[in-house]
């Protein structure tokens, strides 16, 4: 039986996001507080967090790729939606050609 970490997060900068993510690849842990020195900042990550991982991969896949052709993706969603892609069964032509534009510079 695999022991579940609770575990608090103290700042939620764009770093935490990652975090919440992570829990879908190691499920061996549990965020159960969030705290900023600013209130709403914690706030507002906790809520767009638990949007991210609610929605279906597909649906994030989508998301990020609408936010790559127009130019608004962060860098950590561009390694986001390249473990994505590469997570797919088969990958498409067209999925083929970004991941290696992802890739590159």
């Amino acid at each position: 039986m695999n022991k579940i970490f609770k575990v608090g997060l103290i700042g939620c900068g764009h770093i935490s996001e990652t975090y919440f993510r992570g829990h879908d690849y190691f499920n061996n842990f549990q965020i159960i507080k969030c705290a900023d020195i600013n209130t709403e900042n914690a706030k507002k990550m906790l809520s767009d967090c638990i949007e991210i991982i609610s929605k279906s991969e597909k649906d994030r896949q989508e998301t990020l790729k609408e936010k790559y052709n127009m130019q608004e993706i962060t860098s950590a969603e561009k390694r986001e939606l390249q473990q994505i892609i590469l997570k797919n069964d088969e990958m498409s032509e067209e999925d083929q050609i970004l991941l290696k534009n992802l890739s590159s510079k």
